[in-house]
């Protein structure tokens, strides 16, 4: 028996076989493979040093890809978004950087593109069998492109989500902050943001602070950057404001470069030296609450007379609106209120001065939702109303101090570790800071030398506050 192999150009050939069962007459079998069964590099007429792709060993670097992968999405839709970018007026610098730091938006209009080719790759097969829309190759890079451009066009927002999260923000943020710069270009957007990063963060890495407050910057900021911002930004230099400062205060209130803020300022600066207040003081409130800066004279004078009836004035107004600048934008009758709620507890007007002098935020405080309730706390702890003045006046930040996370905690603390309320009333009547102090860095260090080091017993601790 023989076996012969035909293809489209050789004869067949016939091989030998043995034959097992002895027959005298041997069978001939013919195997036969169409035209394009075989490798071209198999046929006889056509020699080839090549190896199939069927039989060669894998290249030392990656396999070919297959059709479906060989367009590497993220980076054509990069550079898609960087195009659509150019389109709209910018630098091809800042579009490539943009595109390079917006991924977020970028994955978004791939999966928007593949989503659609699925679904027309689908309908082809369905109607033609066969035959997707994206294809492979340069046919494929230029369609995925221009989709992705198309959809960019599509969102509506000319490449303000991009560049947005490009300088920090979140996908979502972006988005929404975007709503509202509808009518700003985005070449003047991008001019503003670079103008104040260069003049506010030199030499610092100041786009996390960027994204942090983007939101607010970006819906308010609609001044041009000109010659009147950078008068107002020296004008912020002589005030003694650092780089960061002024970061701040123009990402927090960029009103302030308005140049009718820039007159008032100047307004302000010479009625605080008519007050005899220090410039350095003046500065120093300035830059806490720019707020001032929209405030009118008349308006400031009212609130420093009334803090002048509590004998504060000069050097010592200077510190009070130091500390705590928002008092000047209180009313007066606001401000009278908190002085009638302390002479009520016992305090003089001289008493009264004290305080403010030492705790300014006291008096720009909720009587109902923050004083009374600290009041009631001292009650609720054994504290009677006429130990009020002694308590208060040793420790007037105690009116301002947080409850829930501040005094509970200690007053939790002492009674764990055995000292009962009376104990604790008794020891801040005779020193109110405790309520102040630390756990961690006070209470438990020193009772733990009282107790352990000085032998004292427990119920002695109660009267030794002082040591606190």
């Amino acid at each position: 028996m023989s076996i012969s192999i035909s293809t489209a150009t050789t004869k067949s050939l016939p091989i030998p076989t043995t034959n097992f069962n002895n027959h005298p007459s041997p069978k001939l079998f013919h195997l036969s493979f169409p035209p394009s069964s075989l490798p071209s590099s198999l046929h006889h007429h056509k020699p080839s040093n090549k190896l199939s792709p069927l039989f060669a060993s894998p290249p030392p670097h990656d396999p070919p890809p297959s059709p479906e992968n060989q367009l590497d999405y993220p980076t054509l839709t990069r550079q898609a978004v960087s195009e659509f970018l150019l389109q709209l007026g910018i630098s091809h610098e800042d579009a490539v950087s943009i595109s390079s730091n917006s991924h977020k938006y970028n994955q978004m209009l791939k999966d928007s593109v593949l989503e659609l080719e699925e679904l027309d790759s689908w309908r082809n097969d369905n109607n033609n069998n066969g035959g997707g829309s994206g294809g492979d190759g340069e046919e494929g890079f230029v369609g995925f492109k221009e989709k992705v451009i198309r959809m960019a066009k599509e969102k509506g927002d000319n490449g303000k989500v991009a560049f947005l999260e490009s300088v920090g923000l979140s996908l979502s943020s972006a988005i929404n902050v975007a709503r509202y710069m509808s009518g700003e270009p985005l070449p003047a957007l991008i001019n503003k943001v670079k103008y104040m990063k260069e003049i506010l963060f030199c030499g610092s890495n100041g786009e996390g602070f960027i994204g942090k407050n983007a939101r607010r910057m970006m819906r308010h900021l609609s001044i041009p950057v000109d010659d009147d911002v950078q008068q107002t930004l020296a004008f912020f230099e002589k005030v003694g404001a650092m780089d960061k400062d002024v970061g701040k205060m123009l990402l927090k209130y960029p009103w302030i470069l308005s140049t009718s803020i820039l007159e008032n300022y100047k307004e302000i600066l010479l009625f605080f030296d008519e007050e005899m207040i220090p410039k350095l003081r003046a500065d120093r409130a300035i830059r806490g609450l720019p707020h001032l800066l929209g405030c009118s004279t008349s308006k400031l004078k009212l609130m420093v007379e009334q803090i002048g009836e509590l004998r504060v004035r000069n050097k010592k107004l200077g510190q009070v609106i130091a500390k705590s600048p928002q008092l000047l934008l209180r009313k007066p009758q606001e401000f009278l209120e908190v002085v009638s709620f302390l002479e009520d507890l016992g305090f003089d007007n001289e008493d009264v001065g004290k305080i403010l002098a030492r705790c300014p935020e006291l008096f720009a405080a909720s009587i109902e939702k923050t004083l009374k309730k600290k009041v009631e706390f001292l009650n609720s702890i054994g504290v009677s109303i006429e130990h009020l003045p002694r308590v208060i006046n040793k420790y007037p930040e105690f009116l301002v101090s947080d409850v829930e996370r501040t005094l509970l905690p200690r007053m939790s603390y002492l009674m764990e570790i055995g000292l009962s309320r009376r104990d604790i009333a008794f020891m801040v009547r005779r020193f109110s800071p405790l309520l102040g102090y630390s756990i961690g860095e006070v209470f438990q260090p020193k009772i733990d030398f009282l107790i352990n080091t000085m032998d004292k017993p427990l119920r002695e601790v109660g009267g030794l506050s002082e040591v606190f």
